[in-house]
């Protein structure tokens, strides 16, 4: 309830523009949190101008922060990547590392959201040593959640159960569950990736068990846990129980959707449980949502590490639009090499091959064993057991030889 607050802001009038910007930040704030990215943005351009008008830095470095947020809510990635930056040169330039704890591990979700991996690392740990300097510990949390995230994409699964463990650690201190909201499916993906679908469901449940972080997790990080147990059962094969799960609640989750980066993990969970569920409609049902983030620049997900194209891809692969389905796996290969994310890198080969399959032309054979032979050895480096075995029983589709790493320390002449 903004209501007192904007009373007494109103109140203030031009006495006190400097406090008035400061409650016009804390407004911006609020609206960020309640997912209105466009009121958020209002309310920080406000306070923007008094801090323009009063030459007030401190202001200043907190309101653009908050528009930051709103603008990254809104999928407005550049922009809010431009004032997340600005607002933590303006803390340095007043020495105050509280004020700059507030930016700085909101950096990196813009960046890996614009696929910008290894840009992202080094402002990752730049974060956590300042809020682990402050005692900010809902910061720490944040700051190592994206940290879990670089290493879930780089392929570093070992990395991601230490970095979240520290998380979780950081996270339950603080009482402040948004870190975990981000680490815990993502080390959910890990597990996932390497056929552990207990421990990742184990993960999921973190989230949503009352007073394991939070007293009372509430619907929101209740819905994020129901989306990913949904998946984690499809990707394990348990098809009955994750079409029981999802069937009849589908519905009132495509209408909770909105065109916001909170969303975006969501409707590509959805599209990949459709997939393994052999559920075309549903799929589709996240297409339109997902072009419009991939317009607005988005290609990967600070959550989980989704390859937004990959997904694309999958989805028109599974509707049969062979023409869209190779534009955007072709589009996923180049980011995932651009990007050096090995197991989205595999995953596309995969998908894309069994696009291939899918549409059964006799030119594609050559190409798809190519794709098999790539993924199969990044997937056996990295351990990612369960795509090993989906890329052997491919490749025997193609009457393709695959060749593991293992493979190829023991007889290094073949």
């Amino acid at each position: 309830d903004l209501g007192p607050l904007e009373s007494a802001i109103s109140d203030l009038g031009d006495d006190a523009p400097v406090l008035r910007g400061e409650a016009l930040s804390i407004t911006s704030v609020v609206y960020w949190h309640a997912r209105r990215g466009d009121l958020a943005v209002a309310a920080a351009n406000e306070a923007l101008k008094l801090a323009e008008r009063t030459d007030t830095t401190r202001l200043r470095a907190d309101a653009l922060y908050a528009r930051g947020l709103g603008l990254m809510q809104d999928i407005e990635l550049e922009e809010s990547l431009r004032d997340l930056r600005e607002g933590a040169r303006l803390a340095r330039e007043v020495g105050d590392p509280w004020l700059l704890g507030w930016p700085l591990p909101r950096i990196p979700p813009p960046l890996i959201t614009l696929g910008r991996v290894l840009e992202a690392e080094p402002v990752v740990e730049e974060a956590r040593v300042v809020t682990l300097k402050t005692g900010d510990w809902a910061g720490v949390s944040l700051a190592l959640a994206y940290r879990v995230v670089v290493d879930c994409l780089k392929g570093s699964f070992h990395e991601v159960e230490s970095h979240a463990a520290a998380g979780l650690d950081a996270a339950r201190r603080s009482r402040y569950p948004w870190g975990a909201a981000i680490f815990l499916p993502t080390l959910a993906s890990a597990r996932c990736a390497r056929g552990a679908f207990d421990e990742a469901e184990d993960a999921v449940q973190m989230l949503a068990e009352r007073g394991f972080i939070i007293d009372e997790p509430g619907l929101a990080l209740s819905a994020i846990a129901f989306v990913y147990r949904v998946l984690i059962k499809a990707a394990a094969g348990e098809t009955e129980i994750a079409r029981q799960q999802l069937r009849p609640v589908l519905d009132a989750v495509l209408r909770a959707g909105r065109r916001d980066i909170q969303s975006v993990a969501g409707y590509c969970a959805l599209a990949e449980a459709a997939h393994y569920l052999n559920e075309p409609d549903v799929a589709q049902a996240q297409y339109e949502s997902l072009t419009f983030a991939l317009g607005k620049g988005a290609v990967l997900c600070a959550t989980w590490g989704f390859l937004i194209p990959r997904v694309l891809g999958v989805i028109s692969a599974d509707n049969h639009r062979w023409d869209d389905a190779e534009v955007h796996f072709n589009e996923a290969l180049r980011i995932a090499q651009a990007s050096r994310i090995p197991p989205e890198l595999a995953r596309t080969c995969l998908d894309y091959a069994s696009m291939l399959a899918q549409r059964g032309a006799a030119k594609d054979r050559e190409r798809a064993a190519g794709l098999l032979g790539e993924a199969a050895l990044i997937f056996d480096e990295l351990g990612m057991h369960p795509f090993v075995a989906r890329t052997s029983g491919l490749a025997a589709h193609f009457d393709a030889p695959i060749i593991t790493a293992a493979a190829r320390a023991a007889y290094p002449d073949k």
